[in-house]
C-alpha cells in the first residue's frame, strides 16, 4: 500500500504534491491551491506543510519528523487544519511502513482523522483537497474510497467553478484527471469518460491529453 504510487497508478500521473499557504492578513497568497483557513492558524503548520509535501514526493525522513511535530501541535492546538494534517501525515507513515499490518492500520487511523475534519467543517478546502487525495491513493480492492475520493473531487471541482482563486487552473485540471481515474477505479467508466472530456476541452497542458489515453481513454476530437 503507498499513498504515493498505488499499483494502479501510472508512473506518469501528476503527483499530489501541493502547498497550503497561510497568510497573516486572510488573503491568498499567488499559487496556493486553497484559500487560508477560517481561523488563525498556528505558525508552526508552515513548517509542517512543507514536510508533508516533501513527504508526498517520497521524502521520508520529512514523513518522520512531521508526525512528530504534528503530534505535539495538536495537543495544543488543535484547529481542524492541524487535525487534517495529522491524518494525511499518518497515511504517509502507513505508506512507509514495512509491515503490512501497519501499513493497514495507520491507513485507517489517518482516514478516521481525515473524516472526522470534514464531517464536522465540510467547507473546508483544505482537508478535503487533503482527503480526496489520501484516499484516491490508496488501493480500492483493500480500502474501498474511491467513492470518497470521488465526493472530494466533485466538492473541489464545484468550489473551483464558482470561484477560480481557489487554486490554480492546474491544480484543477489535475483533480479532473483523477477524477476520472477515481470512476475508473470502481468500473464507472461512462462518468470517467465524461470527466475526462471535459478536462480536454479545459486543460491548456498537453500531458493530460496523454495521461488519458494511458488510461485507455480515446478522444472523440482534435
Amino acid at each position: 500500500m503507498t499513498q504515493q504510487k498505488p499499483p494502479s497508478q501510472p508512473a506518469g500521473r501528476p503527483r499530489a504534491g501541493f502547498t497550503v499557504t497561510f497568510p497573516a492578513n486572510g488573503t491568498t497568497l499567488p499559487g496556493s491551491p486553497a484559500p487560508p483557513s477560517p481561523v488563525e492558524e498556528p505558525v508552526e503548520l508552515r513548517k509542517i506543510v512543507a514536510l508533508h509535501d516533501a513527504g508526498i514526493d517520497g521524502d521520508k525522513a520529512a514523513v518522520l519528523q512531521a508526525h512528530r511535530l504534528l503530534s505535539e501541535l495538536r495537543k495544543t492546538k488543535a484547529t481542524p487544519l492541524v487535525e487534517a494534517y495529522y491524518g494525511s501525515v499518518v497515511a504517509l507513515v502507513g505508506r512507509d511502513a514495512v509491515d503490512p499490518s501497519e501499513r493497514f492500520a495507520k491507513a485507517l487511523e489517518g482516514l478516521k482523522s481525515l473524516d472526522k475534519v470534514v464531517k464536522s467543517h465540510p467547507d473546508l478546502v483544505q482537508a478535503r483537497i487533503l482527503r480526496g487525495q489520501v484516499c484516491f491513493r490508496l488501493p480500492e480492492q483493500f480500502f474501498h474510497r474511491s467513492r470518497t475520493a470521488i465526493e472530494d473531487f466533485h466538492y473541489l471541482i464545484s468550489r473551483y467553478e464558482q470561484d477560480n482563486r481557489l487554486f490554480s487552473a492546474d491544480f484543477y485540471w489535475r483533480i479532473l484527471f483523477q477524477l476520472g481515474v477515481a470512476y475508473k477505479n470502481i468500473h464507472l467508466i461512462h462518468e470517467a469518460k465524461a470527466a475526462w472530456a471535459k478536462l480536454l476541452t479545459l486543460a491548456k497542458d498537453p500531458q493530460y491529453r496523454t495521461l488519458v489515453e494511458q488510461e485507455g481513454f480515446v478522444p472523440q476530437f482534435g
